[in-house]
């Protein structure tokens, strides 16, 4: 039978015996309880406190600060977003949002924290919009060429059939047509439909 015993004002124990320890990790947070032997003049192991934690709560966490337990807000595994760059940050102590952090996602990369919400840069959200429609057209216009640029030859050496003379027309006039989309428009821009 396990003999419970009480340490003295200086916390060692007076006699051998057994006491419940509340366990920490060493950040300090409640991992749990188990009964340890403390033999006579010794004290507690590190990490290892007398007093109850508090009954745990649910999004809390129990962690030991200074000579009391205390329930601090428990994030981990949370999302947050870094308000200087927009950029995830997967919450992983516990306790409150890390500094420069916010729960609520920049809705575009151009989002810039205004101390209370995302604000969209727009003028930067235009001009990236602008240079992938850019992008777009240049594929396109590629695309063009190259549909153009065979059937000009059989065109031009005469051995075209009247459909490849036809889409020829086709391709050309979708080129022309393609050159003067302005991106600029953003979004309201009309492309025009590529030939069959």
């Amino acid at each position: 039978m396990k003999e419970y015993i009480t340490l003295n004002a200086q916390g060692f124990a007076e006699t051998s015996g057994w006491i419940v320890c509340y366990l920490t990790n060493p950040d300090g947070e409640y991992i749990g309880f188990i009964d340890e032997f403390i033999p006579a003049t010794a004290g507690l192991p590190a990490g290892a406190y007398i007093d109850e934690p508090p009954t745990d709560e649910a999004g809390k966490a129990i962690i030991r600060v200074g000579d009391k337990w205390e329930l601090v807000d428990d994030h981990r595994g949370e999302t947050v977003y870094s308000t200087e760059s927009g950029q995830p940050i997967e919450v992983k102590a516990p306790g409150d949002y890390p500094d420069n952090t916010t729960p609520l996602a920049p809705a575009t990369p151009f989002d810039k924290w205004n101390g209370s919400a995302w604000v969209t840069d727009e003028t930067k959200l235009k001009a990236a919009n602008i240079a992938e429609n850019e992008f777009r057209k240049a594929q396109l216009r590629a695309q063009a060429d190259s549909e153009i640029a065979w059937r000009l030859d059989a065109v031009n050496d005469g051995y075209a059939t009247e459909q490849e003379a036809a889409d020829l027309v086709k391709w050309k006039k979708y080129r022309v047509l393609l050159m003067r989309v302005d991106t600029s428009k953003v979004p309201d821009i009309a492309w025009p439909p590529v030939p069959n």
